[in-house]
């Protein structure tokens, strides 16, 4: 729908707009919906900020791709363009085919599930990795439960309260260094239900650390797995946490309002 509406020269957000409608038409068999109006009326716009960034950036890397395949007199995507499109800048396949189909074009499905399938793969053994290097490590916390903000915010703050790198409790992480950051907050969704996890960064001044996978403990702590790419992150520090915006709107799944406002449309 957000799609179609910038076809048709809408070039600002409009589908939270429908929220009030929407939830007052079905207030009676969803009650819930009045008390989390605001929340889930600032969720959908946010999310149309968020795929109108996705639409703009992947648009203009799938038309140079397709001006490619007209020279060559091609009419398939390959795969491999069809899943770097998705995996590296949030580019769903389903708005990819679409594009493509309105040229007379199609994409390689074939080849983009087999890149999926290798991704998963990859993915499984990452999270295997890391389950064993905190299994029976003591992380020295209390049970208290990492705090999520992810539904109201993409970007907040949260102190470092443990770390492990080679599979042991660390003081650091340098640069170069992989291993899994403990904060006391975060916004990244940990992977659950069948969802993927988000990716991003954890800063303080020149310390960059991106994370790549977030697991939660039967404790509730979120484990942000990744790689320090500069600078060095302390126990204790506070540091900003930002996940990727693109990747978070490719991969979230509708929920229930989303559902109600396509019904709707």
């Amino acid at each position: 729908a957000a799609r179609h509406g910038k076809l048709l020269g809408v070039n600002e957000p409009f589908l939270y707009r429908v929220c009030d409608t929407v939830i007052h038409e079905n207030r009676e068999a969803y009650p819930d919906l009045l008390e989390k109006q605001s929340y889930i009326t600032r969720v959908i716009k946010t999310e149309e900020d968020s795929f109108a960034r996705t639409i703009d950036g992947g648009m203009r890397i799938l038309a140079e791709l397709m001006e490619e395949m007209k020279a060559k007199n091609e009419t398939v995507l390959p795969g491999a363009d069809a899943f770097r499109l998705y995996d590296t800048y949030g580019f769903p396949l389903d708005l990819t085919e679409d594009i493509l189909a309105d040229a007379g074009m199609a994409a390689d499905t074939e080849g983009f599930g087999a890149l999926m399938d290798e991704q998963r793969e990859r993915a499984r053994a990452a999270r295997g990795d890391m389950s064993e290097a905190w299994a029976g490590i003591d992380l020295g916390l209390d049970n208290t439960p990492t705090m999520f903000l992810g539904y109201d915010t993409l970007e907040a703050g949260g102190k470092v309260l443990a770390m492990v790198a080679e599979n042991e409790l660390s003081m650091t992480l340098r640069a170069g260094e992989s291993g899994f950051v403990i904060l006391d907050r975060t916004p990244f969704y940990a992977e659950m239900g069948g969802q993927s996890a988000d990716h991003g960064v954890l800063k303080l001044g020149n310390a960059e650390f991106a994370v790549s996978d977030v697991q939660k403990n039967k404790g509730g702590k979120y484990l942000h797995h990744g790689k320090m790419i500069s600078g060095e992150l302390l126990l204790g520090q506070e540091v900003s946490a930002s996940v990727d915006a693109s990747r978070r709107a490719a991969i979230m799944r509708a929920h229930s309002a989303t559902h109600l406002l396509h019904a709707a449309l």
